[in-house]
């Protein structure tokens, strides 16, 4: 019986920290089928009376890599304040957002797309048809824009392959050789996979449809022709009081609208701070954890905030871009957290760190210190 083996009831006392006991727990850990701290320190109580047991098993269990596929999370990033190009004073789509929404099924089987172009300012809202997800089509709705809205200075959008070309072809154009002094148009990209970074477009995207599904339906090409000819009669109409009335919502937008954006709330956990070198994971949605990929951090890019956004993620399908909220560490350790009033350096670089000396004090669970036995002999 239990009783009568010798391991048990005189059980082999070893260090907590001996390389030979961290492998020994890391081998009883993969043989029981990945255990947590408690099922894994009562069978090795089995045979040994490992010294600082349960802090000594739930540092090992932290090593393993496939336990922590399934337990990690993703960090929590600290909201930034208003980019500059959402608060400045500006003209009405100079600064503007553009998506793709569809496709939507008209008559004859054809698919066609509705372009979305939205001012990051005023979220003033400008629609344009697309026959085909092309970059010539979609030039000439940026051209149709232009001529009835006005020339934006900024544009953000995601990388959509369109608007990726579109802005290659911006940048072949030679302005001094046309003999122009237009400033050129400057194309921003979000970081791939990320959609909330142009959260003030992908909004207007899920208004457009409720508003698709109730009002238009089944409408075709000349119906939305129509809608655009009514809205350029209105927008030709009483230019004056237009002017006026634009010019005191200006002024209302930015004392009601604009100081109300400010408010953010604080995250009072513990915010994951990257190192060049650290071990990831990429987080997928439609992937179980245990397809996801491993990547290092080649570099970090910080914000005008001073915050760890982005990473460069070497990975073995080659060099990709990821917001850190995507990104799963691993092996994290007490130099890798850091609360959020802690500062974050503006380049890229290993963060400085300092070396915390461990203290010798043992507590329980409950917060209280232990008490070493009274016959225990060093």
């Amino acid at each position: 019986m239990r009783e009568e083996d010798d391991n048990f009831k005189v059980p082999i006392v070893l260090p907590s920290d001996h390389h030979v006991v961290k492998s020994l727990i890391l081998y009883k850990h993969q043989e029981l089928g990945h255990p947590g701290v408690q099922s894994l320190m009562v069978a090795l109580r089995e045979n040994y009376w490992i010294l600082k047991s349960r802090r000594t098993i739930k540092k090992i269990i932290k090593t393993c890599i496939i336990c922590q596929r399934f337990s990690v999370k993703q960090p929590e990033i600290p909201e930034g304040t208003l980019p500059e190009d959402r608060v400045k004073n500006v003209s009405i789509f100079e600064v503007i957002g553009v998506d793709v929404a569809g496709p939507l099924i008209i008559k004859e089987s054809k698919k066609v797309w509705i372009l979305i172009i939205t001012c990051a300012v005023y979220r003033a809202v400008h629609l344009e048809l697309l026959m085909s997800l092309s970059t010539e089509n979609f030039i000439l709705a940026l051209r149709r824009f232009i001529a009835r809205r006005g020339r934006p200075s900024i544009i953000y959008s995601d990388n959509g392959t369109n608007f990726i070309r579109m802005d290659n072809s911006l940048k072949t154009i030679n302005l001094r050789r046309l003999g122009t002094s237009f400033t050129p148009i400057t194309c921003k990209f979000i970081p791939p996979a990320a959609p909330w970074w142009g959260g003030f477009w992908e909004r207007l995207i899920g208004l457009l449809k409720r508003i698709l599904r109730k009002d238009i339906r089944n409408s075709v090409t000349a119906d939305l022709d129509k809608i655009r000819s009514a809205d350029k009669k209105e927008l030709n109409k009483r230019l004056i009081y237009r002017k006026r009335l634009m010019s005191d919502l200006l002024i209302r937008f930015r004392n009601e609208y604009l100081s109300q954006l400010y408010q953010r709330s604080t995250i009072r956990t513990q915010v994951y701070k990257p190192k060049i070198g650290d071990i990831v994971l990429l987080w997928k949605e439609n992937l179980k954890r245990i397809h996801w990929q491993l990547g290092r951090i080649l570099s970090i890019y910080a914000s005008k905030g001073g915050i760890v956004r982005r990473a460069r993620i070497k990975t073995k399908s080659g060099i990709v871009i990821r917001p850190i909220r995507k990104l799963c560490p691993l092996e994290l350790d007490g130099e890798s957290l850091i609360t959020n009033e802690d500062e974050v350096p503006d380049t890229p670089g290993d963060p400085e760190t300092q070396d915390v000396p461990e203290s010798n004090t043992v507590t329980t669970r409950a917060g209280r210190q232990a008490r070493p036995p009274s016959r225990y002999c060093p």
